[in-house]
């Protein structure tokens, strides 16, 4: 009699399926965003922001002043690529600055 041995699952493949069994997969992915912000940014805009949170793929990011704040909204559409990117999944939908 042959027994069948099962290939090992990684912990972030049995993760993610749990995640997805509770329903929860999509809130997880976006506290994900906010804790990968500084690498998505890189240190100079990570220096002047921080995600302050995130709602239905809205991320609301706190900026040192105006004038950031202003060159900000000029990127704003290639933070939200580089964030989708890293995730491997589209969770950022938009990008407020406060």
């Amino acid at each position: 009699m042959k027994t069948s041995i099962k290939k090992p699952e990684r912990l972030d493949e049995i993760m993610n399926k749990l995640f997805v069994k509770l329903g929860i997969s999509d809130g997880v992915k976006q506290q994900q965003a906010m804790l990968i912000w500084h690498d998505a940014v890189g240190e100079t805009i990570a220096g002047v922001s921080t995600p302050e949170r995130i709602e239905h793929g809205r991320m609301f990011v706190k900026v040192e002043n105006g004038s950031w704040r202003q060159e900000l909204h000029h990127y704003k559409h290639t933070i939200i690529r580089r964030l989708n990117k890293k995730l491997k999944k589209n969770v950022v939908k938009e990008i407020i600055f406060i």
